[in-house]
């Protein structure tokens, strides 16, 4: 009933109302004026006009603010936030907290703040507190966790019970518990170093299995090789012995790039030697450990094939038995030989009589044939087997 009576006074012209008391003061209700997307769209475009600057840096951004601040506005802040939240990622300040409490102190003190329930049930001042809550929703999109003094401001400018503030408590109870959720934190700026990202993505993917050895290799310690840069490799004692028992007459394959997001800015590519299931490990099906229904009583029942199989380690999946991951600063031929070089030598002996096949693009002739001197290990072209 309450929206539906604020509803109609926004719609309609009423007289003032006369309070009761004799106090001679009157409750306005003149119409509230609709101000269409439109309008509000040229007003941040006209604001949008103070960040076109030729210097676009933090210290250019922070004064820009300040300077819209000591002219001490009435009107036009909802406009000018929405114009400096548009061109953070120009000025690259969209990852700075500074500036995003700079950003909401442009509102005025005071007057906008809501005193009782009433005025925080009515949402008072409405466009802006959607305004400041669109502020810290892009703080939390890019994972910005406010402090103390962000939420003195808040409740400088609108009060404990408002909207904006309610938000700031939400994002302090949440955002904590999910910075530090995942046990492989990973870096949320680009990483200049794109070997300690990598050495940071092998070490993810090969903690399936906690005593996986996480490796680096340098070409230059391969007298066969005329690069130089350096190769991430992973590969645990289980896989080892993986590849100690594989079958002779299947082929081993090299598949790659694959891509792994390290964060928001940090980007792996990674290659995997792998091989087919051997057809008496596929006969058995893929059953998930934890399940208790298919279990049977060992007196009563005799043990069948499939029991007798070993069961399934972690580097046995569907589409195949992983036998070692890596990242390498190269994605040529030569860095990848000179990784199988370095597993052969690193307890993998039985790879120097592996036939091993590219499953990886290339920009070579699909009919190139390489093979490794050292280790006798006939390395072929994915097109190529297919012919």
């Amino acid at each position: 009933m309450a929206w539906r009576f604020i509803r109609q006074l926004q719609l309609h012209a009423c007289r003032p109302l006369l309070m009761s008391g004799g106090s001679g003061r009157f409750i306005s209700t003149t119409p509230i004026v609709r101000i269409t997307e439109s309008q509000v769209k040229k007003d941040v475009a006209i604001k949008d006009k103070y960040f076109d600057q030729d210097i676009k840096n933090k210290e250019t951004f922070l004064e820009l603010l300040e300077v819209f601040k000591s002219k001490n506005y009435k009107t036009g802040h909802i406009e000018f936030i929405y114009a400096a939240l548009n061109r953070m990622e120009d000025y690259g300040v969209e990852e700075d907290l500074e500036c995003y409490k700079q950003i909401i102190d442009v509102m005025p003190k005071g007057k906008m703040m809501s005193t009782n329930m009433w005025l925080v049930e009515f949402e008072y001042f409405p466009k802006h507190q959607d305004c400041i809550l669109d502020v810290i929703s892009k703080m939390e999109t890019k994972r910005i966790q406010p402090d103390r003094e962000m939420f003195d401001l808040l409740v400088s400018i609108f009060g404990k019970g408002a909207s904006p503030t309610k938000k700031y408590l939400r994002m302090m109870y949440w955002l904590p518990k999910l910075k530090h959720v995942s046990p492989w934190p990973a870096p949320q700026t680009r990483t200049k170093d794109q070997k300690e990202a990598a050495v940071l993505a092998v070490k993810r993917m090969g903690s399936v299995d906690l005593e996986s050895d996480v490796t680096v290799f340098y070409t230059k310690d391969d007298n066969l090789s005329t690069e130089d840069t350096w190769i991430v490799s992973s590969q645990s004692p289980v896989q080892k012995n993986l590849v100690k028992y594989h079958p002779e007459n299947l082929p081993m394959y090299i598949d790659g790039p694959h891509r792994m997001h390290l964060g928001r800015k940090n980007v792996v590519d990674y290659y995997v030697l792998k091989a087919d299931m051997p057809e008496n490990r596929r006969r058995r099906k893929f059953r998930d450990p934890d399940e208790i229904s298919y279990m049977k009583i060992p007196f009563f029942d005799p043990p069948t094939s499939d029991d007798i199989i070993p069961e399934f380690s972690v580097h046995e999946q569907r589409d195949g038995i992983i036998y070692a991951i890596s990242s390498m600063g190269s994605s040529s031929k030569e860095c990848l030989q000179s990784w199988i070089r370095f597993l052969q030598k690193n307890g993998n002996p039985k790879l120097a009589d592996a036939t091993i096949v590219f499953r990886c693009g290339f920009q070579e002739a699909p009919s190139d044939q390489l093979k490794l001197p050292a280790c006798e290990n006939e390395i072929l072209d994915e097109n190529e087997r297919r012919q």
